[in-house]
């Protein structure tokens, strides 16, 4: 369980710290006696830092309890699990918008593009702040048209709920599902569901591509937190990528940046 692998990881982490603070008698107090003046060593900066550190550790250690059961034990472990890594990412100087160390930061050498069609970002919760996440790529270029959501955040889940919502027969998920059919039988099917609401399809109204991002594991929760009956739309053209920041598995198994620039996409 991930609750209990990230209160493990904690505590030894912690246990760890102590131990060596107490092996190098960061803080020294002596009694004063008639025939030694030596004064209490001071804690240095970098001392106090590391307090802090571990005080913020133990904070999340104790913050772990036993979680409920179903849909709130995927969102508590969302929350700490968020919560934790944007602490432990801050503490080691990475760039809160890319990912990535400050010292290489690429925010602003990331080049703006536009698109018609709307990218929805469904992000797990594991892949938060990750380095080698590329779908944060995606939404750093194209601002305007792509929007991050992130599992187990609930305001993110119903902001995503309520898009899918407002335009039922525009949405779509980008993901090869067995029974994934391709864009250009998509926009039949969108056609078709236009005629049966009495609705014209205006050539003006983008399409919503519901993007699943995380490993191939993760991604099946992400499904379950979807609702049903959203079609799956797949790539027809299958290429190897040549994307080395991530492997690629199979055929057909490409990096979220590389997908929705494709241009099957």
């Amino acid at each position: 369980m991930f609750s209990t692998f990230l209160a493990r990881r904690l505590q030894i982490t912690r246990n760890y710290s102590l131990n060596i603070m107490s092996k190098r008698t960061l803080v020294r107090e002596e009694a004063p006696s008639e025939k030694s003046n030596k004064k209490p060593k001071v804690l240095s900066k970098q001392q106090e830092k590391r307090l802090e550190r571990i005080e913020k550790l133990q904070k999340l250690t104790d913050a772990i309890k036993e979680k409920p059961e179903g849909e709130d034990r995927f969102v508590a472990n969302a929350q700490q699990n968020l919560t934790f890594h944007r602490t432990l990412k801050t503490q080691k100087n990475f760039c809160g918008n890319c990912w990535l160390k400050k010292q290489i930061c690429i925010c602003n050498g990331i080049q703006k593009f536009s698109t018609k069609n709307r990218l929805l970002l469904f992000l797990h919760y594991k892949e938060y702040m990750r380095s080698s996440n590329t779908g944060v790529l995606t939404v750093l270029g194209n601002p305007e048209s792509s929007t991050l959501y992130l599992s187990g955040k609930l305001e993110d889940e119903k902001a995503l709920k309520d898009q899918i919502e407002k335009h039922p027969h525009d949405t779509f998920i980008l993901f090869p599902e067995p029974k994934a059919i391709t864009l250009s039988e998509f926009l039949e099917l969108r056609k078709t569901r236009y005629e049966q609401s009495n609705l014209t399809v205006s050539p003006d109204v983008p399409l919503n591509a519901i993007v699943l991002d995380g490993t191939w594991r993760q991604v099946k929760s992400l499904r379950k937190r979807l609702p049903d009956g959203i079609p799956f739309v797949k790539l027809s053209n299958s290429q190897l990528s040549i994307n080395t920041l991530r492997t690629q598995s199979t055929l057909g198994r490409i990096s979220t940046c590389l997908l929705y620039t494709s241009d099957a996409a």
